[in-house]
């Protein structure tokens, strides 16, 4: 109940057989108040690095045992690295409490920095910096382990507010749900009413000749399909402030977007065939044909046809195959970015101002959170679509 020594051995069973493996001993022992806050401060700024919302707990924990070292004897310090062992043992197991709630270990500061504590007659000397996860589960219960004398000691505390509390809980991952904030725009409505206009061909395409020959010649394969009802969407937009933006948005919808290439570079082909990819298997040379008819189907591909060579100022970019993520699956690629002419290659990479700035979910629940705040007892619609077939 009272160890937070670790184990010296661990033991796994694959099947029938049974793996036996000794602890590795640590590189470097915490023996002082000088060793654990430089162990701290390592330890604390990856944890924070990976769960940005725990910064505030780790630095208020970290603040806290630092005072506690100070107001120890320097011989009693070992005992100080075992709370602190015990209090993170103690946190790890559970996920209603944080680092910082002193009042939940008030039986390990008992235990541990109180005289009538009821600690191993043989405590630890020094103490390691580990992850509280390698060290023994705790006792069951609703505290962490059993104090046999009460301590008349005060137990040192940091006060921790309620919103405070509800804003750093390490296991939200920023997902906490309070109307605790000013609504303000979502960061895409925010950039919607500063943003350029969306950019049209350059003068180089519009006066492209041969270009406009090919696509007065053979229509069915430039098509521009739009799902979207645009008078509708134009008309909810109709209060937009910004005008232009709106326009160009609702005018790329009917006519297609540009996607702000530079095609008169220097040197560059104005047709250019990179469809030679070779697919390795039968298999996948099965799937594509498959996967290329229902994208047919869906208006995605254009219809096939037959020509010696590709008509003038037309790019063929390779299609490829490549596995899902963890699945047998396979997944149809074009690949923009192969060879030397490829055509994202011609596309500059953009500053950050001029990226489309989208929403997440924390966003939506905002949203959410101020809709409901403004009209209470309101019923809520919420539909997501599913745009997977556009990536």
């Amino acid at each position: 109940m009272f160890n937070v020594m670790l184990e010296q051995k661990h033991k796994e069973c694959l099947g029938h057989v049974s793996l036996s493996l000794d602890d590795v001993a640590p590189t470097r022992l915490v023996k002082s108040q000088g060793d654990w806050l430089l162990a701290w401060k390592a330890a604390s700024n990856v944890i924070a690095f990976i769960f940005h919302h725990r910064r505030d707990e780790l630095d208020q924990y970290g603040s806290y045992m630092s005072a506690l070292f100070t107001s120890m004897l320097e011989g009693n310090h070992r005992c100080v690295i075992c709370f602190d062992k015990a209090i993170r043992l103690c946190a790890s197991s559970r996920r209603d409490i944080l680092l910082t709630d002193l009042n939940c270990f008030s039986d390990l500061h008992t235990l541990w920095l109180s005289p009538l504590g009821a600690r191993p007659s043989a405590a630890p000397t020094a103490g390691t910096m580990e992850s509280a996860h390698s060290l023994q589960p705790p006792a069951t219960g609703p505290t962490c382990a059993s104090s046999a004398v009460a301590d008349t000691s005060p137990v040192p505390a940091l006060s921790v507010a309620e919103e405070d509390y509800l804003a750093s809980l390490r296991h939200h991952l920023g997902l906490e749900w309070a109307y605790d904030a000013p609504y303000s725009y979502t960061p895409a409505t925010d950039w919607s009413l500063t943003a350029p206009p969306l950019p049209s061909p350059p003068k180089n395409e519009q006066n492209n000749t041969i270009l406009h020959h090919t696509i007065s010649e053979h229509p069915t394969l430039f098509k521009n399909p739009c799902i979207i009802d645009h008078d509708t969407y134009k008309n909810y937009l109709k209060i937009h402030p910004n005008v232009p933006f709106i326009e160009s948005v609702c005018g790329g919808l009917c006519e297609g977007f540009w996607p702000l290439a530079i095609t008169d570079r220097p040197g560059y082909l104005s047709t250019w065939d990179n469809s030679g990819w070779l697919l390795a298997l039968d298999a996948h040379c099965t799937f594509v044909e498959e996967q290329c008819q229902k994208e047919i189907e869906l208006s995605h591909f254009s219809e096939p046809w037959e020509a010696d060579e590709l008509y003038p100022s037309i790019y063929s970019m390779p299609i490829g195959v490549v596995p899902k993520l963890n699945t047998d699956k396979l997944c149809l690629i074009t690949n923009h970015s192969m060879g030397k002419f490829s055509l994202n290659s011609m596309i500059p990479k953009p500053a950050f101002d001029e990226k489309v700035q989208l929403d997440n979910v924390q966003d939506l629940r905002q949203v959410l959170l101020h809709v409901w705040h403004e009209h209470p007892g309101q019923k809520l619609v919420l539909f997501k679509s599913n745009i997977v077939e556009a990536y």
